[in-house]
């Protein structure tokens, strides 16, 4: 997951700069994490996959807000113009950071419309059919992944794997307690609950059954078919 690796650094090395001023934490950051990163699993080929911009997601999110599937402020909290300087500058130099990536012989993909974390789902499900996959990625959205027997996850972060005994019941635990960093309340709290500066209303064991009831009835997603084309970046 490159933009979950080249953020983290960005902000670990928020003070590193070039001779000319320019930003150079998330670059250092990066390659040092994955030659390390290399010599710790030397067994596997590494793929870097990184997000793509889309019009299409944006449209989406739209029509689930309209929908009143997901909140309104889901994402809110990314929004370009208040991002702190650091991830400011990641975007601005990641340019440089994917061609720096390519020196060292690592490949990096792109899939066009389509966030990371989607195309690492759909590859190492993919991959998964004959081979042991290793997500190196911090994000707790890929455990659920781990219902595939072949399928791990190594938080560079925690410096450690992260693993669960029952992914189904972690997928259905993040549903109930929400995301509060895609600006998503739990159930028990209303939609604009992050927009006013509130505190969301505690998700206890002695409603969690309210939850999972309510879970049952009013869960609902919509799946669209797309025809997904993978290539490579240019370096």
């Amino acid at each position: 997951d490159g933009n979950n690796l080249a953020v983290r650094c960005a902000f670990a090395n928020d003070k590193l700069t070039n001779s000319e001023g320019v930003s150079t934490g998330a670059q250092f950051g990066v390659i040092q994490s994955l030659n390390n990163l290399k010599r710790k699993f030397p067994e596997h080929q590494m793929l870097i996959v990184w997000d793509s911009k889309s019009k299409r997601r944006m449209a989406e999110s739209n029509s689930g807000v309209a929908l009143k599937i997901i909140p309104e402020p889901y994402k809110e909290n990314r929004r370009k113009d208040e991002l702190p300087k650091p991830l400011r500058d990641f975007y601005e130099h990641h340019a440089f950071l994917q061609k720096g990536i390519g020196t060292i012989g690592i490949p990096q993909i792109k899939i066009d419309g389509f966030e990371a974390d989607d195309v690492i789902a759909v590859l190492a499900k993919e991959y998964a059919k004959t081979e042991k996959v290793l997500i190196l990625s911090s994000d707790k959205d890929f455990i659920q992944l781990q219902s595939n027997s072949n399928i791990f996850q190594y938080s560079p972060i925690l410096k450690k794997k992260i693993k669960t005994d029952d992914p189904i019941k972690f997928l259905k635990e993040m549903i109930i307690k929400g995301d509060a960093s895609d600006g998503i309340p739990n159930i028990l709290s209303d939609d604009n609950v992050f927009l006013d500066e509130r505190r969301q209303t505690p998700v206890t064991k002695r409603n969690w059954i309210i939850g999972s009831i309510w879970i049952l009835l009013n869960f609902r997603m919509k799946i669209h078919p797309y025809s997904v084309t993978i290539f490579e970046t240019e370096n």
